[in-house]
């Protein structure tokens, strides 16, 4: 318990660039709110659940490793919107006005849906599995992908989905323990 803690500490303190007023802050993980415009680069974990906007792909195409998710080591691509990419054009000042509205945190690790609305009269930018980046996920094969946190810290739907570890004592040991809790407690009454 002590090393999960510590390997804990040590993933939370963890540096992402998160945009500030004019350029890229170093930021810790947990201190990454919703609505951070958030840059990663090439085999840097995924700090949040992140909706993509760009990429350094010209398709706005971006690689993820889920094995921390799912145990798969295939890679699973992830598409920024084509409206996304042309509005932002790699700028994250560009999105400052913009609006995620997406579904409730939920454990679902394979759906998400939700809308981007831009302050700039577009059309709004339909939003699904496909632009989200999960915790614990790694961007593999791009240079770099920009994307805006919507779900940080224990509303990411891994740890939405993260079960408590079960019980390593036996049914005997559980029912001893109970036997023995059982003959104390007499035992302090008869005094």
């Amino acid at each position: 318990d002590i090393r999960r803690h510590r390997a804990d500490d040590e993933l939370n303190n963890s540096a992402a660039s998160i945009f500030g007023e004019h350029d890229f802050q170093p930021l810790a993980w947990k201190d990454i709110k919703v609505g951070d415009v958030v840059k990663l680069s090439r085999d840097q974990s995924v700090p949040a659940d992140i909706v993509l906007l760009d990429s350094s792909q010209p398709d706005g195409r971006a690689y993820v490793e889920t094995a921390n998710i799912d145990g798969e080591t295939n890679l699973k691509y992830r598409v920024a919107p084509a409206e996304a990419r042309q509005f932002g054009a790699g700028s994250a000042g560009n999105w400052a006005t913009s609006i995620v509205v997406c579904e409730a945190p939920n454990n679902r690790v394979h759906e998400f849906l939700g809308t981007i609305y831009t302050q700039r009269g577009a059309a709004p930018i339909g939003l699904t599995i496909e632009q989200l980046l999960q915790r614990g996920s790694t961007v593999r094969n791009v240079d770099w992908v920009i994307g805006v946190a919507v779900f940080t810290g224990h509303e990411t739907k891994v740890m939405l989905n993260s079960q408590a570890a079960p019980s390593k004592r036996s049914t005997v040991e559980k029912r001893v323990n109970k036997m023995v809790m059982l003959a104390l407690a007499l035992q302090i009454t008869a005094c």
